[in-house]
């Protein structure tokens, strides 16, 4: 409620877009000093300084900045400082290029505007205007007069000489109306009952305030007589506070006043707040019980945070032994205001036989851990409504409690719109965030290996949303922790592989792609080249095939997880196994946590592979032999509804994912061409077969230039070149002699069969070229 006296013309501002966008570094900031210690930093924006620890940043005195910062403390060696100290995460000597201007009516003419732009460096930025009425202008700060009395889209377009560009349009109504408020406003808030107000510029047309008197409903006394001021309040509850101002202008002497009023309630801390109930909101559907302050049983904490409740612990309130320990405290805002930030106090009021405890401040600054404290105090640098969580426990069974509180740390943000996010559930076996449970959650279980934090209260393995404090560390700044420990007892260890294995999901196969990059490759190389099937022994065929990763040009590098999938032909039977190889460039199998899983309904065949001992590794070659088994039966009826007595065992390998030691992601691909093997049906005795094929070598293989077929005393009437698909690529005439060299170098890198007919038989033989071109 305003009321505003005396009417002259004006020009009103209505905002409706603008863009400002930052980088990493969001803050633009000046060095006033530097010491020993670190760096006091001005921030130009809000006007307050910030002392800044040293760090990886090289900064100079009296120089402009770009910075960002998160809250931290002062070194043990240092002097306390009069400003909040913080760790700089980003700095750029980079300035921001953001359009934005203001603009004030000529006194005698309120179609004549000055605009003035506000840039973060004059000397390198260009402006270009457009006034919305055809005219279009360049410079920093001009003046246009408009030719009616009418609503204007005026744009500014900032440029510079780094290709930056940055616009902001305003709608400018040029009239002749009263100024709202007189181009000012109030803003109020209370820390406690602390009443924290100011009377504030809204409009650049806005006059110097010659005198104000703020005041409240509840007593006729004047509070302040200055824009800004700070009033101890005698108790919680309603006000409607008041300033009375007068503003002057400085060219023509006229006067301006107005009585703005505003409501803020100030609510004494309790269980319940009605301003915190949000009856529109909407939870997940999910049973994870909290206990609240006022007895009752909520389906979760974002229930019980839309039903107004301020403080829950973890658990049921009735069906629960009582614990052995008992997790509480008390918070209170003991100073601060919107510019500088707010100080809480916190106050231990846990019990039982409790040896660990942790308080997580919500504001995602560390993490406190303190085995024993009465009292701390901590720096929020923002007003905001905060999730503070404290969990006390020790190493024997039946001793865990978490209690969470939502800390406001002033009135004007107590509210059901800022309420906080829940906490992200875990989900037993999913260590990657990503809803399923499988190989891929082992990576993460390997990074965090050995780590020890916050047990879960009420901790299963089942497959359902549980509550748990967050841990101190998180893999690759994304997943936390608390995830890792899928078992919930405190330890990210062997154990929480079986919940992976209790809850497996497969993940859908998308199959890798060969990189036209250099990158480590992960391939199967097949034991054999031919499997001779006999069907009148219909015998189960196991068909084996070691898996490769990297090779001497292109190999594996700060590995520490590797996990894939393998799809596997769909006559293949339930069973497919592997064997690590213990002698592995991986590392020996004490090393390692590996999980082979096989899909079968999907006819897909899982493995993840991750070290344990914080140590990424270098190298390349086998690291486990993977052996399928196939139907005799189905093969032979696939080969017989076919053109020709064979087909192709293949695998494809996709789903590939792999980390180095921190959770980061590394790439890894297959090659251009996939292995496989002929299944040949033969009516005659297999045996006398398999004897002719080991008569003939075929070396090197896999080749690159000339491959050379050993065929011995054997007499060669023909050799033929297809590829996988059967397709003839060459035919080569017969020959006596016992070796024959074939030119590879013009082929393309894959996989190629020899036919070659002798006048003992038909004898198969696979080559692979690689890496010729």
């Amino acid at each position: 409620m305003c009321i505003v006296r005396n009417l002259f013309f004006v020009v009103v501002l209505w905002v409706v877009g603008a863009l400002n966008l930052y980088g990493q570094c969001d803050r633009m900031g000046w060095i006033t000093a530097i010491d020993s210690c670190g760096v006091t930093i001005l921030d130009i924006r809000n006007g307050t300084s910030l002392k800044a620890l040293p760090g990886v940043f090289q900064l100079q005195n009296n120089t402009a900045i770009r910075f960002s910062a998160r809250p931290t403390a002062l070194p043990a060696n240092c002097p306390a400082s009069a400003y909040p100290t913080v760790a700089l995460t980003c700095v750029s000597d980079t300035m921001p290029c953001v359009a934005k201007f203001r603009y004030i009516a000529d006194a005698t003419n309120p179609t004549q505007l000055k605009f003035q732009a506000e840039l973060a460096n004059p000397l390198t930025q260009t402006c270009s205007w457009d006034f919305g009425d055809g005219k279009k202008v360049i410079g920093n700060n001009v003046t246009h007069t408009f030719a009616t009395e009418a609503a204007y889209a005026v744009c500014l377009m900032v440029s510079d000489v780094a290709g930056c560009e940055a616009q902001w349009c305003n709608v400018v109504k040029v009239t002749n109306v009263e100024p709202a408020f007189c181009n000012y406003d109030i803003a109020l808030t209370a820390v406690d009952k602390r009443l924290i107000g100011s009377l504030n510029v809204v409009s650049a047309e806005s006059w110097p305030v010659q005198s104000v008197k703020w005041y409240t409903n509840q007593s006729s006394s004047v509070l302040a007589t200055t824009p800004d001021f700070e009033y101890q309040l005698p108790i919680f509850g309603s006000y409607v506070v008041c300033a009375q101002y007068e503003t002057k202008n400085p060219t023509t002497g006229a006067i301006c006043g107005a009585t703005c009023c505003k409501t803020l309630n100030i609510a004494e801390p309790n269980c319940y707040l009605p301003d915190m109930e949000n009856s529109e909101g909407d939870c997940a559907a999910f049973f994870a019980p909290v206990c609240a302050c006022d007895g009752n049983t909520y389906g979760n904490e974002c229930e019980a945070m839309i039903s107004g409740i301020t403080k829950w612990w973890a658990g049921d309130c009735k069906g629960i032994e009582p614990a052995k320990c008992n997790a509480d405290f008390e918070v209170k805002i003991i100073s601060g205001n919107p510019g500088t930030g707010y100080v809480a106090l916190f106050k231990n009021q846990s019990s039982g036989d409790y040896v660990f405890s942790q308080l997580d401040f919500g504001d995602q600054s560390p993490i406190r851990k303190a085995y024993q404290w009465d009292t701390l105090t901590h720096h929020y640098a923002a007003g905001d409504l905060y999730r503070a969580n404290l969990a006390v426990w020790n190493n024997s069974e039946g001793c865990i409690s978490t209690v969470t509180d939502l800390l406001t740390t002033d009135a004007v943000n107590l509210s059901a719109k800022n309420l906080p996010d829940g906490t992200d559930y875990v989900l037993p076996g999913d260590a990657n965030g990503d809803r399923k449970a499988n190989v891929f959650d082992l990576l993460n279980i390997g990074v965090g290996y050995n780590s020890v934090g916050v047990p879960r209260p009420q901790a299963n393995t089942d497959w359902k949303p549980q509550f748990s404090p967050n841990w101190s560390l998180s893999v690759a700044d994304a997943v936390n922790y608390k995830h890792l420990d899928s078992d919930g007892n405190g330890s990210v260890d062997d154990f929480d592989y079986e919940a992976i294995v209790k809850n497996y999901t497969p993940a859908p196969f998308v199959p890798a792609v060969a990189a036209t990059v250099k990158t480590p490759r992960i391939r199967l190389h097949f034991h054999q080249d031919t499997i001779f099937i006999n069907p009148a022994y219909p015998k189960t065929l196991k068909v084996d095939a070691d898996i490769l990763v990297g090779n001497p040009s292109e190999p594996a590098t700060n590995l520490y997880g590797l996990a894939f999938s393998l799809l596997y032909p769909n006559y293949a039977l339930i069973g497919t196994k592997c064997d690590y190889e213990d002698n592995s460039f991986f590392g020996f199998s004490n090393h390692i946590l590996w999980l082979p899983k096989d899909n079968h309904n999907q006819r897909q065949y899982d493995l993840g592979f991750t070290r344990k001992n914080k140590q990424p590794i270098l190298g390349y070659g086998k690291i486990a032999t993977v052996t399928f088994q196939a139907d005799i039966i189905i093969i032979v009826d696939i080969i017989d509804r076919s053109i020709g007595a064979s087909t192709f065992f293949k695998v494809a390998v996709g789903n590939i994912q792999a980390i180095d030691e921190t959770g980061k992601p590394l790439n890894f691909s297959v090659p251009f061409y996939t292995d496989s093997v002929v299944l040949l049906v033969k009516k005659t005795t297999a045996t006398h077969l398999e004897d002719l094929a080991r008569s003939v070598t075929v070396s090197p293989n896999p080749a690159t230039n000339l491959v050379s077929v050993y065929t011995g005393d054997l007499q060669v009437e023909s050799l033929v070149v297809s590829n996988p698909l059967g397709q003839t690529l060459q035919t080569l005439p017969s020959f006596k002699r016992s070796t024959h060299t074939i030119d590879v170098s013009h082929w393309n890198e894959g996989v190629y069969f020899l036919h070659i007919r002798t006048d003992k038989g038909i004898i198969e033989k696979k080559v692979v070229v690689q890496n010729n071109k």
